[in-house]
């Protein structure tokens, strides 16, 4: 635009009333055909009236400085590709480790908050025991320090996000105070890990900086979370086979010791203990049918001294040996912690011979390796108890 004299108001909707700008300029930046910024220069003498020829060459000038703001995006961009593929690089050496998966994540927590300056941040690890969300790593605390922590999935932001499998970016709103201090921005985010198609754990964030959570920092978190979700998966499968051939090598042991034992008291104490053992249980319980009833006699018990303990297994035991007995199947039964604190889970398998029932072996609270609460049992426990 080139302006002579005062602003047409019917024309420019905000011009200045009160302005004594004799003669203007307005020329727009344009980078890849969007208008990037704008160049204003006006006078406000009289006898100094900008041309067409001082537009023409305004434009020119704008070309010009286009180009170098495009160039300086440009180098800008690269700058970052450059250090977001080093921490890319960086963190795929630290999830790549022999280490523990907790010791790995704290690693990659402590890397990732390097990185975004001002970001805390937490991984939490999914369990289909459990159907909870562990921390499991967190720059915020020391987890060792608190102990379990969990969440459940569908409750609260975190919840949400895990439950649904999308994405939440929280940012504080401008500030609209007017007190003309620039506040720092806050950003919360919460990224589901998504693996083959599971939610199997949750990048959570707080960030609290001057420029906020910016593009560049969105998009690499977002590329980052499924190199995390990645590295937990394969991490929990290596385990769950790791686990799954040290029980199948004990249950081979224990039942070349059980074949060489002729004392039936102690074969029954063995199985009962042996078991909970290889499973993982806190106890068990171990029923014979007595020869010509249908009565089925305690014979071995493991991890029932405690009166409470059996005032609450036993009732939930012989709920689930009329159930064994009738179906002729192993089962699997959970209980609310609110009508059973003290027993969670419960796994009953049928000792079979001819084709009938004769004993009954049911295993309580399972303690997984590295937790302490019980969790439920599952079919790759009932597939061991089996063997």
């Amino acid at each position: 635009l080139l302006i002579s004299g005062k602003a047409s108001e019917d024309e420019f909707q905000h011009a200045r009333e009160r302005s004594n700008v004799k003669s203007a300029l307005c020329v727009p930046l344009i980078i890849n055909e969007t208008v990037m910024g704008v160049i204003n220069v006006n006078s406000t003498e009289s006898t100094h009236a900008f041309t067409q020829d001082d537009l023409a060459f305004l434009t020119r000038l704008a070309g010009f400085a286009s180009e170098v703001i495009l160039r300086s995006k440009e180098h800008e961009e690269m700058k970052w590709d450059t250090v977001k593929f080093s921490v890319w690089k960086e963190m795929n050496l630290i999830l790549g480790t022999g280490k523990p998966l907790g010791k790995k994540l704290n690693e990659a927590c402590v890397r990732l908050s390097k990185f975004i300056d001002g970001l805390a941040c937490s991984i939490y690890v999914f369990s289909e025991d459990t159907q909870m969300l562990h921390l499991r790593a967190s720059t915020l605390v020391d987890t060792k320090i608190i102990g379990p922590f969990a969440l459940r999935k569908g409750e609260g932001i975190d919840g949400w996000a895990a439950n649904t499998g999308k994405m939440v970016i929280l940012a504080e709103k401008e500030s609209l105070t007017g007190t003309g201090i620039d506040e720092p921005k806050k950003v919360y985010i919460s990224f589901p890990l998504i693996a083959e198609d599971k939610t199997i754990g949750l990048l959570s964030g707080q960030l609290i900086s001057q420029k906020g959570l910016l593009p560049y920092q969105e998009s690499f978190l977002k590329e980052i979370s499924a190199l995390i979700a990645e590295a937990i998966n394969n991490h929990r499968k290596q385990e769950e086979q790791f686990l799954r051939s040290n029980k199948m090598i004990a249950v081979d042991e224990t039942g070349l010791e059980i074949i060489a034992i002729t004392d039936p008291e102690k074969l029954s104490n063995i199985i009962a203990t042996a078991a909970a053992a290889i499973i993982g249980a806190e106890g068990s319980a171990l029923r014979i049918r007595h020869n010509g009833t249908l009565k089925y006699q305690l014979r071995a018990g493991h991890g029932l001294d405690d009166e409470n303990i059996r005032i609450a297994f036993l009732p939930a035991e012989k709920d689930i040996l009329h159930e064994v007995i009738k179906t002729r199947k192993a089962v699997i039964k959970d209980f609310p912690k609110e009508t059973n604190p003290l027993v969670i889970s419960l796994l009953s398998y049928p000792l079979k011979r001819e084709g009938k029932v004769t004993g009954v072996l049911t295993l309580f609270n399972k303690i997984a390796p590295g937790t302490f609460y019980p969790e439920h049992f599952t079919k790759t426990d009932m597939e061991i108890l089996g063997r």
